[in-house]
């Protein structure tokens, strides 16, 4: 446990741009194509990878567009 809190914040965690420029949209479920869309055209945007358990692995981004952090598939 005080291993994972310890290496939840390090710099393996954080990708730059949060998403590349060629991603397709996933699906409906997702952002919505227009945030989608807009994180792609922004290469200075940073995604937040992390585990819940031990391999469902999360994507959390900052949306300007949306103003709010918005989760990716």
């Amino acid at each position: 446990m005080r291993r994972r809190v310890r290496e939840f914040f390090t710099e393996t965690n954080f990708r730059r741009p949060a998403l590349p420029a060629n991603a397709t949209y996933p699906s409906p479920t997702s952002p919505d194509r227009a945030t989608w869309n807009d994180l792609r055209q922004r290469p200075d945007a940073v995604r937040f990878d992390y585990l819940v358990g031990k391999e469902d692995r999360r994507h959390l981004v900052w949306s300007p567009l949306s103003k709010q952090v918005v989760h990716l598939p």
